[in-house]
């Protein structure tokens, strides 16, 4: 399904599951660490492997950006100073820029800088700035989005995001991933005294006599392939093209860990 369509279909499930004045929300502890959209901008950083500011030697050194906790290499850079914002425009840098950088060393020094361009994308910038010369031509270096970051590119942030199903003896239950106002990650977990399995013909149904439960502070960690939340935690998998969310704290009848399968809507 296309994802406008299944965004669709989502609220309408949510909306025939709660009414206006008992539907509840999960609360988010931390942003996805690959969504640059939730990323502040005082995390998105120009790094050198070295201080070398006092350096004179010419020696090169590699420069990186700090997107979260992701590091990607830029280019190289010698004696350097770190840029002040109220220097940005001398420069002509941006006021919005996350950070920039100067070298120190010669006539003829590069300029870097990097910023969010709209939400979902950081642009990196290098310039020359000549003594005495007051324009400076920049080109772009890099340019990142959020797949670019990601610690796990087999399963995407967005295709977290969905209805997962788990049907026990004498229970039903439903997990629903979704973006809330702040666009961070939600969840809520429903749970019917009726054993049916779930599919996308009968969820409505299911869904419409579920006592609904906000997962407070759910947490995706995208490293560990992992959740966490107040009340449970566990990992998550994909099995061929099927995301499986595995509740290590909610047991089946046999002892074993609850496993959620998405549901194709």
């Amino acid at each position: 399904m296309h994802k406008p369509l299944f965004f669709t279909a989502l609220m309408t499930i949510c909306c025939l599951a709660c009414s206006k004045n008992d539907q509840v929300e999960g609360s988010v502890k931390d942003p996805i660490i690959s969504d640059i959209e939730n990323i502040a901008s005082e995390d998105i950083k120009l790094l050198v492997s070295k201080d070398q500011s006092s350096d004179s030697t010419g020696q090169a050194y590699p420069v990186s950006l700090k997107i979260g906790e992701k590091e990607i290499d830029l280019t190289t850079i010698t004696a350097y100073r770190q840029l002040e914002s109220t220097e940005y425009e001398q420069y002509q840098i941006p006021e919005q820029a996350s950070d920039a950088i100067i070298e120190t060393s010669a006539d003829f020094n590069k300029v870097i800088y990097a910023y969010k361009q709209l939400e979902d994308r950081v642009i990196v910038r290098e310039g020359i700035h000549k003594t005495g010369q007051d324009s400076i031509s920049y080109k772009a270096i890099a340019s990142i989005n959020s797949f670019d970051i990601s610690p796990d590119p087999e399963i995407d942030y967005v295709d977290i995001i969905g209805t997962y199903g788990y049907t026990d003896e004498g229970k039903t239950q439903i997990l629903i991933l979704n973006f809330n106002q702040r666009k961070m990650l939600s969840a809520m977990l429903y749970t019917s005294d009726e054993a049916v399995i779930p599919n996308g013909e009968n969820l409505a149904l299911i869904l419409s006599k579920a006592k609904p439960n906000p997962l407070k502070n759910f947490f995706i960690n995208e490293m560990q392939r992992s959740f966490n939340s107040n009340s449970f935690q566990g990992r998550y998998r994909k099995d061929k093209d099927q995301i499986i969310f595995i509740f290590d704290n909610m047991l089946n009848k046999d002892g074993q860990p609850a496993e959620f399968k998405k549901i194709a809507l």
